[in-house]
């Protein structure tokens, strides 16, 4: 196995990972981390860069 099809099979293994997250109720993954956490405090973070959200331009051709 070489060094990008390892790459490939963990950027397909992260999709799919991220595609579960995406898709399950936000109480559900409230629910999962305060468990995993076993009564801990949440950990404290800091944003690295703030979520994006607005319009994207697309350019495209046809024919």
């Amino acid at each position: 196995m070489n060094a990008s099809s390892t790459s490939s099979s963990a950027s397909a293994t992260r999709r799919a990972w991220m595609a579960v997250l995406a898709h399950t109720p936000r109480a559900e993954l409230e629910a999962a981390l305060g468990a995993a956490l076993g009564g801990a405090p949440e950990p404290a973070f800091d944003w690295l860069r703030a979520p994006q959200t607005g319009l994207a331009m697309v350019r495209g051709r046809v024919g």
